[in-house]
């Protein structure tokens, strides 16, 4: 399906680990952008890297910052092939990788990992075009959360999608993992219909088998036991608006069958009713499984998956939103202790991070943290208070090659995680490995 210019794919054409909305493999204005320290409304410093430049606080420096700890003449930076390649030039505090400190040979800066030069952390991007500007944020208000949501090129992207579809009448499927945003997404469909409406969310693997029924079409009085008041379904409540169905790919098949026939009558019946009602309403549903996976081995109904996937949307995860990370780790600090600020450290290592509980996984290592700091009486965060899964950098010493990925992920049958583990690496460096090589997942699976 299309929207505007840009296509919405099915994950069966964008599965796995790739992005939903296809970016060029190709670096169009390849850069640094500044992403700490930085304020959260403060648009980015970018630094546009054709060729070989010095990074220094001298003004005769190519990228030019303004740290008291980077040396004059700092570090160099020239293109090379999936990235750059970074050598330090003498300087007082260092230059890092990733983590890992750049010694007296050069050190290769894959596309979408971190330098620490100082006491500044710049992103390595393909495209610093997208990165100008400052975050967009998301008003809590607007959207019905509990907070703002601010978001990045990557997660804009998808948002930007969802915002030219919100006049569409097609159901939505979104696709992401758990705390990746897929609800903003789907409560931005609905903020920003052309008619007002009820927004009516349901978790479906939070809905016992017995009381799906009930939950999602109601019942009469009397039509089991307990049953004493009448009750309107989700579907009812959400008539002339949107019925959000949180990880429906967890519904029992046999509940399969009758979402839909909702889904394809927009028709109802209560438990106990001898009438259907008909309702008028956008259903849009969410899923961090495998559906297309699940559909190819009969865990999920195909047609109801066709049924559910009119446009198809993906919230990339957060560790591929490093910039957010940046944003969102002064927001969850601001929160939980405004008297600390953040140590250069911390937040390398938190835009290290894999952060497989997304957003929520965040929050919860700065709450930790913060916690940390001021037991032992700290103004900052350091990056011993941070939660020890993330002290330690990922290392991306051992040489690799194109050929050695993709053999290593066909012995597996192109599973990233298996493939790690046969490498003897955590998945963050195989993917560190990827982006090195410029490579995709789907590109080592298919070969």
């Amino acid at each position: 399906m299309w929207v505007g210019n840009t296509a919405i794919t099915r994950p069966r054409e964008a599965e796995g680990d790739e992005v939903q909305v296809r970016r060029a493999q190709t670096a169009r204005n390849p850069g640094l952008v500044v992403i700490f320290p930085r304020a959260v409304e403060e648009a980015a410093t970018v630094f546009e890297v054709a060729d070989a430049k010095s990074i220094g606080r001298s003004i005769e420096a190519g990228i030019q910052l303004a740290d008291a700890t980077v040396s004059r003449r700092h570090a160099s930076v020239s293109p090379a092939p999936g990235g750059f390649l970074v050598s330090d030039l003498g300087s007082s505090h260092g230059t890092r990788v990733d983590g890992n400190a750049v010694g007296a040979s050069p050190r290769h800066l894959g596309y979408d990992s971190l330098l620490s030069v100082g006491e500044t952390l710049l992103l390595a991007c393909r495209d610093v075009a997208q990165h100008r500007g400052p975050l967009r944020r998301f008003s809590a208000e607007f959207l019905g959360l509990r907070r703002d949501i601010w978001a990045g090129p990557g997660l804009g992207a998808t948002l930007e999608l969802a915002s030219r579809a919100a006049s569409l009448k097609e159901p939505v499927l979104i696709l992401g993992e758990t705390g990746s945003g897929k609800e903003a997404v789907a409560r931005l469909l609905h903020a920003l219909r052309p008619k007002p409406g009820p927004f009516v969310a349901i978790n479906v693997a939070a809905v016992p088998d017995q009381l799906f029924e009930s939950e999602l079409f109601g019942h009469v009085r009397g039509a089991f036991t307990g049953a004493i008041h009448a009750k309107d379904g989700a579907f009812v409540e959400a008539n002339g608006g949107v019925l959000f169905l949180d990880e429906v790919a967890d519904l029992d098949p046999d509940l399969q069958v009758k979402l839909l026939r909702a889904l394809d009558q927009l028709r109802v019946r209560p438990v106990g009713a001898r009438n259907e009602i008909a309702v008028d309403l956008r259903v849009i549903t969410a899923t961090s499984r495998d559906i297309v996976g699940m559909c190819e081995d009969g865990r999920f109904r195909a047609d109801l998956y066709y049924r559910l996937s009119g446009a198809v949307l993906k919230t990339p995860p957060l560790r591929e939103r490093k910039d957010e990370i940046m944003a969102l780790a002064s927001l969850a600090l601001a929160r939980s202790a405004p008297q600390l600020r953040l140590g250069i450290r911390a937040a390398e290592a938190l835009g290290l991070g894999h952060w497989s509980g997304n957003v929520r996984d965040l929050e919860h290592a700065i709450a930790q943290a913060a916690l940390a700091a001021l037991s032992r009486n700290g103004h900052e965060v350091q990056v011993g208070d941070l939660p020890e899964q993330l002290q330690k950098p990922p290392r991306v010493d051992e040489p690799i090659t194109p050929e050695r990925l993709r053999e290593v992920m066909s012995s597996v049958g192109g599973n990233a995680l298996q493939a790690a583990k046969r490498l003897g690496v955590s998945r963050a460096t195989l993917y560190v490995w990827f982006r090195r090589h410029d490579l995709s997942p789907r590109d080592l699976r298919e070969k």
